[in-house]
């Protein structure tokens, strides 16, 4: 069956000719459609028309499979017979079954149907009903045939007569164990072990469920790529709404360089030719001039195609790369594959037939604006630090001014007040400088990738010199740079364990429902079904052979005996969930279908044993909780503990919070700001870290001696799942307390913070809960929990403990010892410290107090070195805690690209947009069942990390207490008074330093979290000066303008003081980038008012935490 359409050039129409039988639309059908249209009020010369007929649905016959497949390849209109499939895909070998290419049979994905999985041949089974199977003495397998044992050990393809590898040299099977073991696939030259694997995370070979370690990474090997350092300059005059304004790019600037010729300080002016580099190492393209510098710049970077391409923009991955996205969406250079969070872009990659193009932000490196980044690395290149942005429009390119665009073109108003004067400063310098837009547009845009280039190779090579290691071959952020470093040069062996996202017992994360299933089942049905947490606990069916299996829920009702089954949709594979995609594995080594497999055994065995079997997969529970409230609320209400997620509920980030909302300080008193140096490096330095994997203990095995009530009764280390009770009356609470809505806060309460989030509510009345409404359950590490308990604290209940055996204090040492020493190195000696003793006491200080060796020789003032030292310090620790779960972003070119991503069943899909009349754009995350840990996943360590970074802040804290202000992360705000102590100065690791030390602070305000504001007088000048800081508000010129000290203070006084609310809204412009890769410019209001939140504020402006009781 076929049918097709049928037009001319002269046409207004297509004629149709129907999907229907072949033998219907024979010629005499098709010609009489061309006789209607003769007949026709249609004008055409059927002699001189080029007529174009387009067959527009097919129906392959029915029937055995092809012998033979015949593929057509349309260029241009016209089909071509294609004799080669290899060549065509570039490839040794093509599929049509499973349109897959490979380079080797034994490539081939086994999920194809026509696929013999003997000899690897492609047309169906080789079975001869004439001969027995015949078995292979040299790699044990049996055949189907003789036919196919022979092909089995073809050494030469009978296309060319060359010599190829036979699957008999490259497979056998292990008759211990019964698996078949490809040669060339095992990795390291490693021989086949019984019942092991290659685990892609640990790089090594061990039992598919046995836990494993962050391995080392051995030296970067040398490789040469093409670097490209570009920016865009655009236009934002095309108002596509109401206050939207839509960038253009009109100018960009490129420049190449190999790194070849890097290392042979080639200058990027030179004509020397390089096939790496390009035919030109620069290109310059205005839309002034007659250019399209998206397309010219898409040229310049693919039309090298012999080695990879770094490509490097700053800011890039929320202006810059987005533009580049767009232009690939119309397919000519293949899918992009992209790395990002939201709409910001990390990386975008383009494979090529060799090498692949990728884009990357420098901003993720070095973390500065542009223009500041010269200083920084203290190179002499002067950064053109203003242009006039909105004076960037076509009408303007060929006025030639005798003066710079009027200021208004600069937007000033939107500058921070400190720019703005240095710019008005320069402005009035300068004013009278000729300026042309089409000349001065290329001016400042080469300048700023002069400045890029300059700071990235200056970057580079710091980092190759330091730690041998290019920082953009295999890096995308700071942050995954320093985890290369530290696996490189400082990881020991089988140390730090890969940590399961779903933790140890995932199996135990679907029991929590099939608990709460049963429970309700047993209360609606009044049966007493037995389960894990009931009398005699789960019930045991002996096998024959000796063992035993264990059933979620039994009960014997008169003669019956019925067995409660409760099936998790991932463990047991289930078929609607995962209607397609069966083949695919899940965490744990099975596939979705061989899960099921195993279920209906399972099924099979307990009727054959005579048992009713009542079985309902977790998907039906759920839909059943969505249509029943009064079983939603029993749900809810259940107490079954969840088994520990270190992310979910163990890893919490700093404490944050006023203590004081307003104060003054009185004759004789005075308000210091101090900042912990380095806090999380000082800790990973100092403190102790759990090593290995830890051994899981719940239920009866937990020894302890309850309720604890003192840091002595804590007998584990390690994480502690608990039921905690907090006292009532401490001023500054130890632990830390995550709410349902995911907040952080530090209460003495549970209720009352569930309460006072769900009321909006800071001054909420005096707390009258119940010990068990007050207490919480959570997860702790050993050492918070020990200082909680030392400040009266009370573990009433104990659910699970992660015990760890070993903790090390000198895993990070090695670490972090060498990068300060490169920042104290780097950073000249203090002013104080000037005679020879001086310095000599200065280095014994670090090498007697932490352990540090400071060569003496080797301080100098390096802001290039002390610069990235900063940056690899404070960026290592996060990587241990980054997220499995992010989503992502894939593209789709066909139909069966788009099936295949949104019918894997191990995807959630987020978002489908059509972005090109070629591709679409899938957003999509990966359920939570299926989510696989990285290589470098360790919860444990960063809820550690974090875990002593509070600890330290309380410390200090402890030693001012009662005149805390303010403390943030690692700063503490506090009251000095005379007699009383104060916090030691310091400048070591993990010491504190005196912020606006040559400043008098006259008043401190605060108006929640990351909100607040100092009052400051030099002690010397007299100078007044305010310091304010808002999370989440750009405090340019126009918002100092609407929101000062005084207005912030006015609203803190008056909304505490008075109990009257105030607000300010503020307006400023906000580059918005949107899924189809388009940027604008639009205008962004946000209304600001004093907001707490975290508890209750006294009349004095003091504050107390939920739950506090005089």
């Amino acid at each position: 069956m076929f049918g097709a359409q049928i037009g001319a050039s002269e046409l207004n129409k297509y004629f149709l000719i129907p999907f229907r039988p072949t033998t219907q639309n024979n010629a005499e059908k098709i010609a009489a459609e061309l006789d209607r249209l003769i007949q026709s009020n249609e004008k055409v010369s059927l002699t001189h028309t080029l007529w174009d007929i387009c067959v527009t649905s097919l129906k392959l016959p029915q029937g055995t499979d092809a012998t033979y497949d015949i593929i057509l390849y349309i260029i241009d209109g016209h089909y071509h017979l294609t004799k080669s499939f290899g060549t065509l895909f570039k490839s040794f070998y093509y599929c049509v079954e499973c349109n897959a290419t490979f380079k080797k049979k034994l490539d081939h994905p086994t999920k194809c149907t026509r696929l013999c999985m003997k000899c690897c041949r492609m047309n169906g089974k080789y079975s001869d009903p004439m001969y027995p199977p015949t078995k292979c003495e040299q790699c044990k397998v049996t055949f189907l045939s003789d036919s196919c044992c022979s092909e089995h050990r073809r050494s030469v393809n009978p296309r060319n007569g060359m010599t190829i590898k036979s699957i008999c040299g490259d497979r056998y099977l292990c008759e211990e164990c019964g698996k078949c073991v490809i040669k060339s696939r095992l990795k390291y030259g490693v021989q086949h072990k019984c019942r092991t694997s290659y685990c892609g995370k640990c790089q090594s070979y061990h039992p598919s469920r046995e836990n494993c370690f962050i391995p080392q990474l051995s030296e970067q090997q040398s490789k040469d790529y093409r670097l490209v350092f570009f920016d865009f300059e655009t236009t934002q005059n095309d108002e596509i709404e109401d206050g939207i304004f839509e960038h253009k790019v009109n100018c960009v600037v490129a420049q190449a360089m190999c790194t070849r010729c890097v290392a042979e300080n080639t200058s990027i002016s030179s004509n020397t030719p390089c096939p790496n580099c390009g035919p030109a190492r620069q290109l310059v393209s205005t839309t002034a001039d007659g250019g399209d510098p998206i397309e010219d710049l898409m040229n310049f970077i693919f039309k090298v195609k012999t080695i990879h391409s770094k490509v490097i923009s700053h800011y890039g991955g929320k202006f810059d790369m987005h533009f580049v996205l767009k232009s690939l969406y119309d397919g000519r250079y293949g899918k992009p594959r992209v790395c990002a969070r939201g709409l910001k872009l990390y990386s975008l990659k383009i494979q090529r037939e060799k090498g692949c193009v990728e884009f990357l932000d420098s901003y993720n490196f070095l973390n500065a604006s542009l223009a500041n980044l010269p200083k920084s690395f203290n190179l002499n290149i002067e950064a053109k630090l203003y242009f006039p942005h909105l004076y960037n429009r076509p009408e303007n390119y060929d006025i030639e001014r005798g003066v710079l665009p009027e200021t208004r073109y600069y937007s000033p108003e939107h500058m921070l007040p400190d720019v703005r004067v240095k710019f008005m400063n320069w402005y009035d310098l300068n004013v009278n400088t000729p300026f042309c837009l089409r000349r001065d547009l290329v001016v400042y845009c080469v300048n700023d990738v002069d400045i890029l280039r300059e700071v990235c190779l200056k970057f580079r090579d710091l980092y190759m010199g330091i730690a041998q290691i290019d920082p953009f071959l295999q890096s995308t952020t700071i942050a995954s740079l320093g985890m290369r470093i530290f696996r490189t040069h400082f990881l020991p062996s089988n140390s730090i364990s890969i940590m399961p996202e779903n933790g140890y017992n995932r199996e135990q994360l679907q029991s929590v429902i099939a608990l709460k299933y049963l429970m309700w089942e047993s209360n609606k049905t009044g049966l007493g079904i037995r389960h894990r947490n009931s009398t005699g606990g789960e019930y045991h069916i002996n096998r024959d052979n000796g063992g035993y299996i264990r059933v979620d829920g039994y009960v014997q009702n008169g003669g019956n005996q019925i067995v409660y089954e409760v099936l998790g949709c991932y463990y047991h594979g289930c078929p609607k969930c995962a209607p397609t995609n069966r083949g695919k594995m899940s965490a744990h080594g099975l596939t979705i279908k061989e899960n099921y497999q195993a279920w209906l055994k399972r099924l099979s065995f307990l009727r054959n044993r005579q048992f009713e079997v009542r079985a309902v997969w977790e998907c039906e529970i759920n839909t059943a909780l969505r249509r029943n409230p009064e079983m939603k609320q029993y749900f809810d209400e259940c107490e079954v503990v969840d088994p520990i997620s270190v992310r979910r509920d163990a890893y919490f980030g700093g404490r944050t919070h006023p203590s004081r909302m307003y104060y003054q300080p009185s004759c004789g008193e005075e308000i210091r700001f101090f900042d912990v140096v380095s806090l999380y490096p000082s800790q990973m330095r100092e403190q102790s870290f759990p090593v290995g994997h830890p051994k899981v203990i719940s239920g009866d095995s937990i020894e302890a001696n309850l309720p604890w009530t003192s840091a002595g009764d804590c007998i584990y280390r390690g994480l502690i799942k608990c039921r905690v009770v907090p006292p009532s009356n401490l001023i500054e609470p130890v632990l830390p307390y995550r709410a349902k809505t995911g907040q952080l806060m530090f209460p003495l309460c549970a209720k009352c913070t569930e309460l006072s989030i769900k009321s909006a509510s800071d001054t909420i009345d005096s707390c009258t809960h119940s010990d068990k409404e007050r207490a919480w359950i959570l997860t702790y590490c050993h050492p918070e929990l020990q200082k909680a308990l030392e400040k009266g604290y009370r573990v009433t209940h104990i659910f699970e403990v992660w015990q760890f055996d070993q903790f090390s204090n000198t895993l990070f040492e090695g670490y972090v010892n060498k990068f300060v020493a490169l920042k104290v190195e780097n950073s000249g000696f203090p002013q104080s410290v000037v005679t020879d003793q001086q310095k000599k006491d200065y280095a014994t200080r670090y090498r007697e107090q932490q352990g540090i060796e400071i060569n003496l020789e080797k301080v100098n003032t390096n802001p290039g070195l002390r610069y990235i030292a900063k940056l690899s310090l404070n960026s290592l620790y996060g990587k241990f805690g980054q997220s499995n779960t992010l989503s992502e972003i894939k593209y789709a070119q066909n139909v069966q690209e788009l099936t295949k991503l949104v019918t894997d069943p191990t995807f959630e899909v987020e978002d489908l947009t059509a972005v090109s009349d070629e591709m679409i754009r899938v957003s999509m995350h990966k359920k939570d069942d299926y989510v696989i840990e990285s290589p470098i996943s360790n919860v444990a360590i960063a809820a550690f990390v974090t875990c002593y970074a509070r600890l330290r802040l309380y410390h200090f804290m402890e030693m001012v207490e009662g005149r805390v202000l303010y403390v943030d992360t690692d700063s503490v705000c506090y009251i000095s008074r005379p007699g009383l102590p104060d916090i030691p100065e310091g400048e070591l690791l993990g010491e504190m330093s005196r912020e606006y030390a040559e400043y008098i602070i006259e008043e401190f305000v605060a108006a929640g979290p990351k909100q607040y504001g100092l009052k400051l007088r030099h002690r010397e000048t007299e100078e007044q000066k305010y310091i304010l800081k808002i999370r989440g508000f750009t405090l340019d010129h126009t918002a100092k303008e609407l929101l000062s000290y005084d207005v912030l203070k006015d609203m803190v006084i008056c909304k505490y003081g008075e109990n009257r609310k105030k607000r300010v809204t503020l307006s400023y412009p906000h580059i918005k980038r949107t899924k189809y890769s388009n940027v604008y410019t639009v205008n962004l209001s946000k209304t600001y008012a004093a907001v707490y939140g975290k508890g209750t504020v006294m009349k004095n402006f003091e504050t107390r935490p939920f739950g506090f009781r005089p």
